[in-house]
């Protein structure tokens, strides 16, 4: 018996809600959150830069070493953004999914 979960994001989903479904490892409903600020024409380094931030305030939460894990994931997804190498939607998914299953 397979049973399908739904996440539903709140209608003015923002980044906090975004940084609190990684910390929870939703990673499904993190990315609902992302597709909703894209959609709402949020820039892809506004949504990173606000996950920096939030990301230090999980420091106490999640342990030192997985921060410091955390932390080099967003700073690689900065640079290849900044760089072109990948494209931004698609770096802050992938950066989205590998957090959540960081914690």
């Amino acid at each position: 018996l397979v049973k399908t979960v739904v996440f539903k994001s709140p209608k003015n989903a923002g980044v906090f809600d975004l940084t609190r479904a990684i910390v929870s490892n939703q990673a499904t409903q993190a990315l609902r959150i992302l597709n909703q600020l894209l959609r709402n024409r949020e820039k892809p380094q506004n949504i990173l830069g606000a996950l920096f931030w939030q990301w230090d305030k999980t420091k106490d939460r999640i342990g030192l070493d997985k921060f410091r894990q955390g932390l080099k994931l967003l700073l690689d997804t900065d640079i290849r953004i900044k760089t072109g190498r990948l494209d931004a939607e698609l770096a802050l998914e992938i950066v989205i999914i590998r957090l959540s299953y960081l914690i």
